[in-house]
């Protein structure tokens, strides 16, 4: 006698395939907010600037500005330097961070520094 075995296909359900496409909408929406926002901020940095204006960028070359890791400045004048540490004199100094608080929603950094005097 020969019985009769039944062969299952094996398919995707229809269950499957809208938990899928759930899944997959939501990421794209996601993305989409993403690509909005990085246009929006990009539309306005380049409204900072004006066309067919030279910029130069000045890097700190103060040891107590690099320490803190302060950015370069942008300026429309060559021959002009970056901001100079309120500390003067003929000192040099090292400047030693010891504590730091960024607060990126407000873009406030504070820090305690302490500085050595480094004799030469």
């Amino acid at each position: 006698m020969q019985t009769c075995q039944s062969q299952r296909i094996k398919a995707f359900s229809l269950v499957e395939l809208q938990i899928t496409m759930v899944i997959l909408t939501t990421g794209l929406l996601g993305l989409t907010a993403v690509l909005r926002t990085h246009s929006r901020q990009m539309e306005s940095v380049e409204s900072w600037y004006q066309n067919g204006m030279t910029y130069y960028l000045v890097s700190q070359v103060s040891p107590w500005m690099r320490c803190l890791e302060a950015p370069a400045q942008i300026y429309t004048e060559p021959g002009l330097s970056a901001w100079t540490p309120p500390v003067s004199g003929e000192s040099i100094y090292r400047p030693q961070i010891e504590s730091l608080e960024k607060d990126m929603d407000s873009r406030e950094i504070s820090m305690l520094v302490e500085l050595e005097e480094i004799e030469e």
